[in-house]
């Protein structure tokens, strides 16, 4: 049994992102994925859409993950020739009362960090979309748009070079049982089964595992706990 130090459960780009940072600090890593390869769920069955953080409440962790991660995946994508493109988006506005909200939603944009938000006038509207027969619009410059297929294949290879290796057709059930102040989460491999400790929450109970290492049987794709 090969020891590896954590198990990320799920293959999708939050996944592989978060298996890919790990690996890159040293740690041993092995990714559990249910499908037969990584991002078919909803990684890639999606908008593709690279959002820019104009929607998000001020101030909220959203609104600065949304604004700081659009400037991060941008650079990622550029940095290893994923497909995308910043098109910039048009928010319409037919009346007045809508053309107040537009400003409401510039407002709460810049107070959120998004660069480069104006309102733009009929001449600007047209010449992006013809047809289009609005008073106003609010104008995104930083939206845009990838190829989600290309993310996720990247992040895998990328995953790979780093020895985070990958685990597919791993289908986890879940039955919970209550340790002391812990939920704890039994996972059914048809194997002997493994325990993982959750404090309420979802945070890691980092007390009932710290005198564990996770195992990884290669050779019948099981997961298990091992004491220290």
């Amino acid at each position: 049994m090969e020891q590896i130090d954590v198990a990320v459960i799920g293959g999708g780009v939050v996944g592989l992102a978060s298996a890919l940072a790990i690996a890159s600090r040293g740690r041993s890593v092995c990714i559990l994925e249910r499908e037969a390869r990584p991002g078919l769920g909803t990684s890639t069955h999606n908008s593709q859409v690279i959002h820019a953080g104009i929607y998000y409440p001020k101030d909220s962790l959203k609104a600065r993950h949304c604004v700081d991660g659009a400037r991060m995946l941008y650079e990622f994508c550029a940095q290893h020739t994923i497909p995308h493109r910043r098109i910039g988006k048009l928010i319409v506005a037919h009346d007045e009362h809508e053309v107040q909200a537009l400003e409401a939603l510039m407002a709460r944009a810049i107070d959120n960090g998004v660069k480069g938000m104006e309102i733009v006038e009929q001449a600007f509207i047209r010449e992006r979309e013809p047809h289009l027969k609005v008073r106003v619009a609010l104008f995104s410059p930083n939206t845009g748009m990838l190829n989600a297929e290309a993310l996720v294949q990247t992040l895998a290879r990328l995953c790979k070079e780093k020895d985070a290796f990958l685990l597919p057709g791993i289908d986890l059930s879940f039955d919970k049982i209550q340790y002391k102040n812990f939920s704890v989460v039994v996972l059914n491999l048809d194997a002997p089964s493994v325990l993982l400790g959750f404090q309420l929450g979802g945070i890691v109970g980092t007390q009932f595992l710290k005198n564990y290492r996770v195992g990884i049987d290669l050779e019948r794709s099981v997961l298990r706990l091992k004491k220290t």
